[in-house]
């Protein structure tokens, strides 16, 4: 992740995406393919999946009793649309794992503190402790091997 600094408004630059966002939430580097064929983030509709900000990661994370699985994501971003879908499976599917969403644009520092240069990017939290770290979209499969 790169910060770069402009007069109207902070951006982040993600190599995975290769787009560049703006603090105001502008889509930028969307391809018509990308927005059509895949389902967008519906924040607030999974009860299940946990909004991570800076003010609750040690309460929701840190302190949890559950393993946690963090996905960082941002709504420009088209690998992080596709995900989405999958990680809000896991959340229902999964009463033994405590998920999370992390907006990047909302929450840089978050980003920061984990050294995010690209996403999607999951983290899995046991005991407080960060102990798995994967980059990209991952299957079902994929998620619930992460999380044993």
């Amino acid at each position: 992740m790169t910060a770069v600094a402009t007069p109207d408004a902070a951006r982040l630059v993600f190599a995975a995406c290769v787009t560049r966002s703006r603090k105001s939430g502008r889509r930028m580097g969307y391809t018509d393919a990308v927005s059509k064929n895949t389902t967008p983030i519906q924040e607030g509709k999974n009860m299940a999946v946990i909004n991570i900000t800076k003010e609750n990661f040690a309460q929701e994370v840190l302190h949890s009793e559950k393993p946690v699985l963090l996905d960082f994501w941002a709504s420009w971003c088209g690998p992080c649309r596709m995900l989405s879908p999958v990680v809000d499976e896991v959340a229902e599917e999964r009463t033994d794992v405590k998920v999370g969403k992390v907006n990047v644009d909302e929450n840089p520092e978050l980003a920061e503190k984990f050294g995010i240069m690209s996403i999607p990017t999951l983290l899995v939290f046991k005991d407080g402790k960060l102990v798995k770290t994967a980059v990209g979209l991952h299957d079902k499969g994929g998620l619930a091997e992460m999380v044993k």
